[in-house]
């Protein structure tokens, strides 16, 4: 398979202006509850932290299922 590829670095990442996360579907709402919640889970997702910009989730219902009680 001819495919190309980019890699962002942390450094990249956290150098954009807006960074979007998109999370979908059942099998991600313990995860994505892991992630919100405890600082020490490891998920490279908490390393996002943009010097002046923005982070938005755009999370669907079953994703968040885990979230709200």
């Amino acid at each position: 398979l001819n495919a190309y590829r980019i890699t962002m670095t942390l450094r990249l990442v956290n150098s954009a202006s807006s960074i979007i996360f998109l999370v979908s579907g059942n099998g991600k709402s313990g995860v994505l509850r892991q992630a919100l919640s405890d600082p020490k889970a490891g998920y490279p997702a908490q390393l996002v932290r943009p010097h002046t910009g923005e982070v938005r989730w755009f999370i669907d219902k079953d994703a968040a299922s885990a979230l709200v009680r």
